[in-house]
């Protein structure tokens, strides 16, 4: 490699002539990677030969396997691109089988283009031109051989078409996806009948011509199958069919939902579960979530009383404290968000819930009272065994938007809105606690169970109230 950069020898060919392998007309393929860009003398190191392939072998892609089995991401489609021959005049016996893209019209000057192997074939000597190549990518001047008394046929011999003088360009579009086959013909109604009259694509056959410019009669419509809005349409040209549109029956019934990402199947579970039904006071009543196969739960009152005893150590040190707690806990009681427990049976499956108060920094004048749901007890706790629920929180972007409608906007704090909703009452024994009657520290300690749903303050509540709120809205 070091002698052939110091000789300034082409990489490519590997000839003496002074060039540079990007600009390298020379069709050269190397023997053991198949790469058009060296030669086998010069072939890239076996080590990452073998990496590349085991890097495509492990790579898995979720693809449109019906019709075109490419990532459902590349929204397929067909182009007038038709499989033809070409032959020159002086020697009809000799033919190239080539796929040629015909295009409406063309912006440029210059003649169609053909790419140097279909020269090459026909050992093409004709005189070089100079000319402006204008892409996407800016202009760039180059050159190429001229093809002059060339014939352009249908694969079925039917049609033949003199082609005006055409110029070498290897920069031409080389998207063999777009190739119309059968097989897309067959997926729809409205082409199957046609798909007997489109060849299969040609693993060896390369896109070699552009062509349409100065042989308008490449783009007559001689024949067409049109379907139903955004599916694919036929048309028959001079030289065959040829599909255009999208084929990959992934988009053609894209809708404005395809990339919101779907329920999960324990989001799905959890929305089956929740059946949101009015009871006689007005308040919606739903069951707890759990998980399916769950590991039963032990009695965990001993727990609940210590932490309760905890509860009362640390109010009776601070009398604005307790105060805010007895509040809060008498409208609770008050409102019937809770009740005396019921007696149940000894071996019954049951949880209690330990009590701990916060204070928010914006609200020191009012403490909010936390039932426990995630305490452990014996390696357990109830937010384990329920299900949490899809996310079904606002966009905060969307909020923000939303502010711009309109000239005003309000915001609310609706007190203790997640306790009118109702837990059913197989399940409210999972939801006992401990406390004092009117809040006196110096009596006995009540058991009381409680329909609130806000217990579950981690795993399940935001949810709940949630799909409550759609069905009300509905």
């Amino acid at each position: 490699m070091k002698f052939i950069r110091t000789k300034q020898i082409c990489f490519k060919c590997c000839s003496d002539q002074r060039h540079l392998a990007q600009t390298c007309k020379s069709n050269t393929q190397c023997g053991i990677c198949n790469a058009h860009s060296h030669p086998t003398a010069l072939p890239p190191d076996p080590d990452s030969v073998q990496d590349e392939r085991e890097v495509n072998l492990s790579k898995v892609t979720s693809s449109c396997t019906q019709v075109c089995g490419t990532a459902c991401t590349t929204n397929r489609s067909c182009a007038k691109i038709l499989q033809v021959r070409v032959y020159s005049e002086d020697r009809p016996g000799v033919v190239r089988t080539v796929y040629a893209i015909i295009r409406h019209c063309n912006l440029s000057k210059n003649p169609d283009p053909g790419k140097c192997t279909l020269f090459d074939f026909f050992h093409e000597k004709g005189p070089e031109n100079n000319y402006i190549l204008v892409s996407c990518a800016g202009r760039k001047p180059t050159f190429g051989r001229q093809g002059i008394g060339y014939v352009v046929q249908s694969l079925v011999q039917t049609c033949s078409l003199k082609l005006p003088i055409f110029l070498e360009c290897d920069d031409i579009p080389n998207n063999r996806k777009e190739i119309p086959s059968p097989k897309v013909a067959r997926q729809f109604a409205h082409l199957r009948d046609i798909s007997k009259l489109i060849p299969q694509v040609g693993d060896k056959v390369e896109i070699e011509m552009l062509t349409g410019r100065g042989l308008l009669e490449l783009s007559h419509v001689k024949e067409q199958r049109v379907g139903n809005a955004c599916l694919p349409f036929a048309q028959r040209l001079l030289l065959g069919w040829v599909i255009l549109g999208r084929v990959c029956l992934g988009n053609t019934d894209k809708t404005e939902n395809d990339e919101k990402p779907g329920p999960s199947v324990e989001d799905q579970k959890f929305i089956d579960i929740i059946s949101f039904k009015r009871g006689e006071d007005g308040r919606w009543k739903a069951p707890l979530p759990f998980k399916e196969d769950r590991t039963s739960l032990p009695n965990n009152k001993p727990q609940a009383l210590k932490r309760a005893l905890m509860l009362d150590n640390s109010l009776r040190r601070n009398r604005t404290k307790l105060l805010h707690a007895q509040d809060f806990m008498q409208k609770i009681i008050v409102h019937g968000h809770a009740e005396i427990a019921s007696k149940i049976a000894v071996d019954s499956e049951c949880w209690y819930l330990p009590l701990f108060g916060v204070y928010h920094p914006r609200k020191p004048e009012s403490i909010r009272m936390v039932f426990d749901s995630s305490a452990k007890h014996e390696g357990l706790s109830l937010n384990e065994l329920l299900i949490k629920g899809p996310d079904l929180t606002n966009n905060l972007l969307g909020v923000l938007l939303r502010f711009r409608r309109d000239e005003i906007a309000i915001t609310g704090d609706i007190e203790q809105m997640f306790y009118n909703f109702k837990v059913t009452e197989k399940d409210r024994d999972f939801l006992r606690f401990l406390w004092h009657p009117q809040g006196d520290l110096n009596t006995s300690l009540f058991l009381l169970s409680t329909d609130l749903k806000n217990i579950i303050t981690i795993t399940s509540a935001d949810a709940c109230l949630r799909i409550d709120i759609f069905k009300q809205d509905s």
